[in-house]
């Protein structure tokens, strides 16, 4: 469902008509591409996590737009995942400063009583789209 989100907030950004429905694009679209992309990312940073913190905090950050790839640019999930290291790996830091953002605000969703995550996870769902614009460039062909 992340896939679809993130396509609604790309159509959004692209200033092109999104619909409720758009959220649920990632069962239809790349289901299988969305799936393995969150399950191979989730589990090599996992176990990135349990054998030494941090490189399971590179990898987390590295393949933070691998999703929206597969969605945006009709990509398998493992070049997905090598091209948003790759391009995460120049702009690593401020990526991490955005996850921590992220992971903020998504805390403060947290203690307004669950309701809030809700809200604070679209806003940060949203400003991982307007980065991953910013870092991989407008489309101007968009296949959403």
């Amino acid at each position: 469902m992340i896939g679809g989100l993130y396509g609604f907030f790309l159509k959004k950004i692209r200033h092109q008509p999104a619909s409720f429905a758009d959220i649920f694009l990632g069962f239809s679209v790349a289901f299988m591409p969305l799936m393995l992309t969150s399950l191979i990312s989730g589990i090599l940073t996992g176990l990135g996590l349990l054998l030494c913190i941090l490189p399971g905090i590179y990898l987390g950050v590295s393949w933070i737009f691998s999703v929206a790839l597969v969605l945006d640019r009709k990509m398998d999930f493992w070049p997905a995942m090598e091209l948003s290291r790759k391009v995460v790996s120049k702009h690593w830091w401020l990526m991490f400063g955005l996850a921590i953002m992220i992971g903020l605000i998504a805390l403060l969703g947290l203690l307004g009583c669950i309701i809030g995550v809700l809200v604070t996870i679209a806003i940060a769902e949203a400003s991982l789209m307007y980065a991953y614009e910013d870092v991989f460039g407008p489309r101007t062909v968009v296949s959403i």
